[in-house]
């Protein structure tokens, strides 16, 4: 493939960058924060999977952000910019909501005698990401702004790299230092404390510590970063009419049609094949170390993505098949769990670097895309880039809690069950014909949908420039 000359960065792009990766590191905290309830919910508590179902809807606030997009983009105090007038006062609220329920979590999760308070848990998490997906409204509209033309498609590498990022420090960083044999492995020695029963922080001590740095965060954008004037007038009537008007727009209902669809062929291995690895035996730090080695692949990929010439699409359509076939592979995985851990292990560690090379890829193509497709209209800009990821967002959250639920409807245990370990009740493990069908959907997916996705390609109103 052909390299492609890209704009080189001024000053001011650079300073952008730095100030996007920034904002964007800070939105996926409570993303890896949340991330890191499932393992605890799955290996303390006595959650089931439908309370993990539950749990799962914390994150439609990303999915739902489209009804007030409109209300961020219309009304603002110009005198401190249009976007911090938002994103200041929503950050500052995660923050303090962080440090508050940081005090609380612990226990809301219950222990392995008790039951979580599964509703109370999920609506602050829910909370806290609608405070985010307020601020990403925000990040999303000064990106196109912020940054110059000739390289406002940095937006979406700030993007994908910052959430990552943010993702890994407090998923990762949580579980291992949450966990007393990883703590006093590598830990402890190194600090020269003693070995200890628990590990060294909680997930309260934890929300708190990143419930303190987001309010730092937000004092440091509000005070340093200027924002440019923008004296538009968008009226909020105006800006939601202008907004249904484009998503009845036939290429608007195709695009939306792609990204409520797709991610049902991922659902199993996408949320599901972590938590059976837990309940198949495995320590979920174990599971969570490995970030560190997918770490620098996704955010190189975005990075190195940037100097090839295919059309987004057709990148993240060559990734669609790959990304089904590790799912596939997901199964073996979890099936030789029980049987061979070692090799089990091995497997699922080189595939965890196939898989974050191909959903980097697919996630980075579809921001680069949303973002030709919102560069034309800076004023309804932040608007209609945050109705494409609104639907992008819904696409992938409806599929996570049917799946959960689903999966302990399909599983036959034994009862009574005097086993030492859970699994061993297993009769049929639900996921198996849940992969099953997802594969299926994945491969009819392909055949209708494929020749859409290459149609778009080709008749993109703004290819790449090569």
């Amino acid at each position: 493939m052909p390299e492609v000359e890209n704009s080189p960065l001024s000053a001011a792009d650079k300073r952008a960058v730095a100030v996007l990766l920034l904002l964007y590191t800070i939105q996926g905290i409570p993303m890896g924060l949340s991330a890191s309830v499932p393992f605890l919910l799955q290996s303390q508590t006595k959650a089931s999977y439908s309370d993990q179902a539950i749990f799962a809807f914390c994150t439609w606030p990303f999915s739902l952000k489209l009804l007030w997009a409109p209300l961020v983009d219309s009304v603002y105090f110009s005198s401190f910019g249009r976007r911090k007038s938002w994103l200041v006062p929503v950050q500052a609220a995660a923050g303090m909501a962080m440090v508050y329920l940081g005090s609380q979590v612990d226990g809301l999760l219950g222990d392995s005698d008790g039951e979580p308070q599964m509703w109370t848990l999920t609506a602050w998490f829910f909370g806290v990401y609608l405070l985010m997906a307020t601020q990403d409204i925000a990040v999303d509209g000064w990106a196109l702004t912020m940054l110059s033309k000739d390289n406002v498609e940095l937006g979406s590498t700030c993007n994908t790299i910052g959430q990552q990022f943010g993702y890994f420090l407090s998923f990762v960083g949580f579980l291992a230092l949450n966990d007393a044999g990883t703590c006093n492995k590598y830990f402890r020695p190194t600090l020269g404390y003693a070995e200890g029963t628990e590990g060294i922080v909680s997930l309260g001590g934890f929300l708190i510590a990143f419930g303190w740095l987001t309010l730092a965060t937000t004092m440091i954008v509000a005070l340093l970063q200027p924002e440019k004037a923008d004296d538009t007038t968008h009226p909020i009537g105006k800006a939601y009419l202008e907004l249904a008007q484009a998503a009845r727009s036939d290429r608007a209902l195709q695009i939306f049609s792609i990204l409520l669809t797709y991610r049902v062929a991922f659902a199993v291995p996408d949320h599901l094949t972590h938590l059976k690895m837990v309940e198949y035996g495995f320590k979920k730090e174990d599971i969570a170390i490995v970030t560190p080695l997918l770490l620098p692949v996704g955010l190189l990929v975005p990075v190195v993505a940037r100097y090839f010439s295919w059309h987004p699409l057709k990148v993240w359509l060559t990734a669609f098949p790959i990304r089904l076939t590790v799912g596939v592979v997901d199964m073996w995985i979890i099936y030789q769990a029980p049987r061979d851990s070692v090799l089990a292990f091995r497997a699922f560690v080189a595939l965890s670097i196939v898989w974050t090379i191909v959903s980097t890829v697919m996630f980075s193509a579809q921001m680069e895309f949303f973002s030709t497709e919102a560069v034309g209209n800076p004023a309804l800009g932040a608007s209609f880039m945050t109705l494409l990821n609104t639907i992008a967002n819904l696409g992938g959250s409806w599929p996570q809690p049917t799946v959960l639920w689903l999966v302990d409807k399909f599983t036959i245990k034994t009862i009574p069950c005097d086993k030492e370990m859970a699994y061993e009740c297993i009769v049929r493990d639900g996921v198996y014909p849940l992969a099953v069908a997802g594969t299926v959907v994945g491969i009819l997916w392909l055949v209708l949908f494929g020749p859409v996705v290459k149609r778009m390609a080709d008749t993109d109103r703004k290819p790449k420039t090569e």
